[in-house]
């Protein structure tokens, strides 16, 4: 579906462009098999506060974010299907 969405030269730069975190990824995943690990959530920190979220038929806005969630109302997969 990607591939005929954007092409095969776009998928292969997204191939690419992966390679290094599927490389982080792996070694991450190496250092934890051997116990060589830090946590990545830390609890109770940088939470979002409930009031600084905005919720409408048409996005969800949240407070000190740049850009709003857009809640799309037509499936942009529409050329997909059928």
């Amino acid at each position: 579906m990607l591939a005929k969405r954007y092409g095969d030269d776009a998928m292969t730069a997204y191939y690419q462009k992966r390679e290094p975190v599927l490389a982080a990824s792996q070694a991450y995943l190496e250092r934890a098999d051997r116990g060589d690990f830090v946590p990545i959530y830390r609890f109770g920190e940088d939470r979002i506060n409930e009031a600084d979220i905005e919720i409408s038929e048409t996005r969800i806005k949240v407070a000190g974010l740049t850009n709003a969630i857009a809640l799309p109302t037509e499936s942009p997969y529409s050329d997909m299907i059928g």
